[in-house]
């Protein structure tokens, strides 16, 4: 099944795989070879996916995800392989979000803010469970 992972600055992943599972308003799906047609949201969490035998992950932000029968596309606005991502720099960033609410800035500020908070742990995330 070919699969994509585009996000605004790369196509982060493009190739052959046996499977994809990804976090969706309903929790987790694994997307197989002839799966029903959908679309759906994507929530950020860990995505997973299986080239042959290997799995391989990445932190995932927000996006869309469209399914067909014979591929998977999602458009995401974070895409991360565990190597790639720098626990210190999201350490610090995860503590000026942390700051930054504490300071009881204005409801929309707050709500970005927690938006990056999410995606940062999301990466700190897969960063531990996969280094």
């Amino acid at each position: 099944m070919r699969f994509q992972l585009i996000t605004p600055e790369k196509v982060a992943v493009g190739e052959e795989v046996e499977s994809v599972s990804f976090m969706t308003d309903g929790g987790e799906i694994t997307v197989l070879p002839h799966h029903t047609p959908l679309f759906t949201t994507v929530h950020p969490g860990e995505l997973k996916i299986m080239v042959g035998s290997r799995p391989q992950y990445l932190a995932s932000g927000s996006g869309v995800a469209h399914i067909t029968g014979e591929a998977v596309v999602i458009l995401t606005d974070l895409a991360e392989r565990p190597e790639d991502i720098h626990e210190a720099a999201e350490e610090q960033a995860r503590a000026r979000a942390l700051s930054a609410i504490a300071e009881k800035r204005g409801v929309e500020e707050i709500a970005v803010i927690q938006a990056q908070l999410e995606k940062t742990m999301v990466k700190l995330r897969v960063r531990r469970r996969r280094i």
